[in-house]
């Protein structure tokens, strides 16, 4: 294509514009520069989180594995593009590293790891708030939480919470670290990303919200009242309106036009403890479902479970702990327990106290006890259970090779101790392909083993720290084994390789102790019921909500406990079975689905449109962009059109050193090329090309020619113009409101009079020119055309402002109507207290006229007179108080509006006289 100046300098505006109006051409830059591949619904959610100006904040809630951390970094990219650059990201800490790579390599943004060492030198060099940085801060829940003061201090523009599920509990008292976040981020935007936004209960959803936007609803009580107490369909209604402007989800089911999901193929190999570790296992039983002096009550559900999965995983891993009780009992013969701490190892702590001659019978006979179950463990010097993944493991390898994947494989182990034994059992076989992944190692050393295990690693054995923090789709086969009893940590681990970018089938070995009918049963229920390990997708987010409703964790600890027999051990299993049939079938599944996910089949037609539309969009954005690169460096190097690459022979703008470059144009080219030599539209190179165009003063007035007979393909908006010429101007509008926003408009007529819109205008640009003439227009044409255009311009700017106006309008009334369901919310509190006070009045009333005795109703007639003084001081504050409340709606109304003022700022960019031919 053969463009002329003006192409390129309106081009130029249109690749630089960072305050496009909505919609993909918002952020149609992000798009373009980021090297990812990107999907419809991950387009959909960052336009939903940029959409309103008025806006605290979103929930961005799709379902594991849809790249939801994509999506946050499309917002903060387009964020930090417009020139908004105070961004806070806080995670989970063993997520850090993974957020600055994502944001380095994906989005190319600078990121800084804020933890204790980095602040410690920030401050020696006298950095007064380590916080403010030229870069996108990356820190954990822990530090935001010790150093709240700080982060407060600064003026953020937006924060992104991920793994926002946490902060569910922010309207309880005792939830420190949520409350102490929410209020050092009470003034900027904020994104929280959870896969898990509603699990058992719709507080959850008050939670959340209200950690965004104090405005969204009232008070936790009375959000109870409307919306938990009493379920109409009304209410529901309105909870899902106000749910559907503030949370966005996606189901994996609905995007499966455009994501390739890989199976989940499970292997299970079975094994038969030798005849001592059987009789461990009994020993050990023997002992928990007996009353224990080194394990007090208020904490046997939880170090009773910790041992059972100690003793599931390695007679190492038992034995090491049991010597600590040990130790701990013989250095309490003048005291008693306490309560104790809990970890890989139990830690006992004695209070002083003298313990009588029966308890230091029984304490001795502990001792005994646990020596005996120590001692045996000892004898045992390797377990069926290794051996039986030093078979397995080669099966995983052969599936491995015959399904084309990497030779590599992770095992997951709930205990230290089980890790270092499987470390020295396969480092035997394997060599150095062997490598350790814990939650002692620091963020470098995490990074580093991540990195070795990528490039040359076989086998990776990795505590549950690894099941959160590791990014391992480069890695298809994963061991599980220990089976953890919570489903949803499970499937956490199986995520980490089974995920949006996984290329080859997921392998998912599973070892199954034989000679344990508990054991079995458990691993049928995580299999069947929560159907984990096979399929497309594994567990569903709305079957693994299930969990913590029917407390399965401490439903089989129960079961492990007091059940002796395989009799007893089947009926309490076949019991949790039919609860979780009710649970997962019950009325939270419709309840979930209609809250917070869309109908199946509007969520896939809206994407697929959305996806045509934007697809077709960004496919012209790239075509410009080359465009305008080679007119800016025609001289400079040499193109191939076909590949959309370029070799710079000289840099025009600066020196540096000319290599390779190639054009950001498909996602394989730019996943291909070394960082160093992408050419990218943010990129030094681009953007000093763009803004020497943008700004060259001699491009200002000419005349062109547009070629439409040799245009392939028809351009109904153009047939018309074939054979005429006329003039048009461009002008650049900056719109000032809530956001800026800034338009390119064309105005422009035929030689005979017809004024032309903006679209016919703009379509010419999509033409080759066949002459580019350097001819400059006379003061007098340019006169004659500017009072033409002038005129034009009034009415285009008018409907611009009205359009403006009307988005404006929505904006305000989704606002406004916020703002007054919230004053109903605390106003409805508040009259729902002096109710209760009324009720309470006529309960006593009733006792009083029931009493028998003077005392007994003299006594009730004092609480009936103390109640009826604070009615009378609720009624009195109770108007003022609403009153307050409309105050402060009408000053939020005030506050909505008055951003939402329209000003409007133009400069015309250029003038020419057209024809077309």
């Amino acid at each position: 294509m053969e463009i002329s100046q003006f192409h390129a300098k309106y081009y130029a505006y249109l690749l630089a514009n960072k305050t496009a109006r909505g919609g993909v051409e918002k952020i149609a830059a992000t798009l373009s520069d980021s090297s990812v591949d990107l999907n419809p619904h991950q387009i959909e959610a960052a336009l939903f989180a940029l959409k309103s100006p008025l806006s605290s904040g979103v929930i961005l809630a799709d379902e594991v594995g849809l790249g939801k951390t994509i999506e946050a970094g499309l917002v903060i990219a387009q964020k930090w593009h417009e020139g908004h650059k105070r961004i806070i990201v806080i995670a989970p800490a063993s997520l850090r590293i993974q957020w600055s790579k994502e944001l380095s390599n994906k989005f190319y943004l600078p990121t800084v790891i804020l933890e204790r060492n980095f602040y410690d030198e920030c401050t020696r060099k006298g950095v007064e708030n380590p916080f403010i940085q030229d870069s996108i801060i990356i820190t954990s829940y822990q530090f935001a939480n010790l150093c709240a003061k700080q982060i407060s201090k600064v003026n953020w523009d937006m924060a992104v919470i991920d793994e926002a599920h946490r902060l569910k509990n922010v309207y309880k008292p005792d939830s420190v670290i949520a409350k102490n976040i929410k209020n050092c981020l009470s003034n900027c935007f904020k994104v929280l990303l959870t896969a898990t936004p509603l699990q058992n209960s719709i507080l959850e959803l008050y939670g959340l919200i209200s950690f965004i936007d104090d405005y969204t609803f009232g008070d936790a009580e009375t959000y109870r009242s409307n919306f938990i107490n009493q379920k109409t369909e009304k209410q529901y209604d309105d909870l899902e309106k106000r749910l559907k402007k503030v949370c966005i989800r996606t189901l994996r089911k609905q995007v499966l036009e455009y994501i390739r999901y890989t199976n989940r193929i499970p292997i299970t190999q079975e094994f038969t403890p030798n005849p001592e570790e059987q009789e461990l296992y009994k020993k050990v039983t023997a002992y928990l479902q007996n009353d224990c002096i080194a394990i007090s009550k208020s904490a046997k559900h939880l170090i009773s479970t910790m041992l059972w999965k100690m003793l599931a995983s390695s007679s190492f891993a038992i034995a090491a702990t049991l010597e600590k009780f040990i130790s701990r009992l013989k250095a309490m013969e003048q005291a008693t327990l306490e309560d104790v701490e809990y970890s890989d190892e139990i830690i006992v702590k004695p209070k002083n106290q003298k313990l009588s001659v029966k308890d230091k019978d029984r304490l001795t006979n502990e001792i005994r006890q646990l020596q005996e179950i120590v001692a045996l463990a000892k004898t045992i010097k390797s377990n069926a259970k290794g051996d039986a993944l030093l078979y397995v493991i080669d099966k995983g390898f052969t599936k491995l090779k015959e399904l084309g994947a990497p030779q590599k494989i992770v095992i997951f182990t709930e205990s230290r101790r089980t890790q270092e034994y499987l470390y020295s059992l396969l480092k035997d076989k394997y060599g150095n392909s062997v490598l350790l992944y814990h939650g002692e190692m620091s963020s470098s050393e995490r990074d580093d083993v991540e990195t070795s295990f990528a490039e040359k690693g076989k086998i990776l054995i990795a505590t549950e720290a690894a099941a959160e923090g590791l990014d391992l789709q480069f890695c298809c086969c994963l061991a599980n084994y220990d089976l953890p009893w919570n489903p949803q940590r499970i499937e956490q681990r199986i995520g980490r390789l089974h995920r949006y970018g996984q290329k080859y089938d997921v392998v998912v070995i599973n070892l199954l102790n034989q000679g344990n009918e508990a054991d079995k049963r458990v691993f049928e229920i995580l299999s069947y019921k929560f159907n984990l390990f096979e399929g497309i997708f594994g567990a569903s987010d709305s079957v693994l909500g299930i969990v913590d409703s029917v407390n399965f964790e401490q439903r089989i600890n129960y079961i492990y406990n007091r059940c002796r027999t395989a009799e007893e051990i089947d009926a309490a299993f076949n019991a949790l079975q039919k609860e979780l049939d009710g649970a997962i079938n019950d009325k939270m599944q419709d309840m979930r689905r209609k809250l917070i996910e869309n109908f199946d089949e509007e969520v896939i037609a809206r994407l697929k449109m959305d996806n045509e539309k934007n697809t077709k969009y960004m496919d012209k954005f790239d075509t410009i962009f080359w465009e305008v690169t080679k007119f800016a460096l025609k001289k400079y190097a040499t193109f191939d059109d076909k590949n959309k690459t370029f070799t710079l022979l000289k840099n025009p703008f600066y020196d540096s050193k000319h290599g390779y470059k190639r054009f950001n144009s498909e996602y394989e080219f730019s996943k291909s090329a070394p960082l160093s030599t992408r050419y990218r539209i943010k990129g030094s190179l681009a953007q000093t090309l763009l803004y020497d165009i943008m700004h060259l003063q001699y491009i200002y007035s000419g005349i062109v020619t547009f070629d439409l007979s040799g245009h392939v393909g028809k351009i109904r908006d153009l047939e018309a113009l074939k054979g005429k010429s006329g003039s048009l101007s461009l002008y650049l509008l900056d719109i000032y409101s809530a956001y800026r926003h800034s338009e390119l408009l064309f105005v422009g007529n035929t030689d005979d009079g017809q004024p032309l819109n903006h679209n016919q205008l703009k379509r010419l640009f999509d033409l080759s020119v066949v002459n580019d003439n350097d001819k400059f227009l006379n003061y007098k044409e340019l006169d004659a055309i500017n009072e033409q255009h002038e005129k034009l311009l009034s009415t285009e700017k008018d409907n611009l402002r009205s359009t403006f106006e009307m988005q404006n309008n929505d904006y305000f009334n989704e606002e406004s109507e916020k703002l007054h369901k919230w004053a109903d919310d605390v106003c409805q509190g508040l009259e729902k207290s002096m109710k209760e006070l009324d009720k309470q009045i006529s309960e006593l009333q009733l006792s009083k006229m029931k009493a028998h005795k003077l005392a007994d109703k003299i006594a009730l007639e004092k609480k009936i007179g103390e109640l009826n003084n604070k009615r009378s001081d609720l009624r009195m504050n109770l108007y003022a108080k609403q009153d307050e409340i409309n105050a402060k709606r009408d000053e939020l109304i005030k506050q909505a509006e008055k951003k939402l003022e329209i000003k409007i700022k133009e400069e015309k960019l250029f003038v020419i006289r057209w024809k077309v031919v």
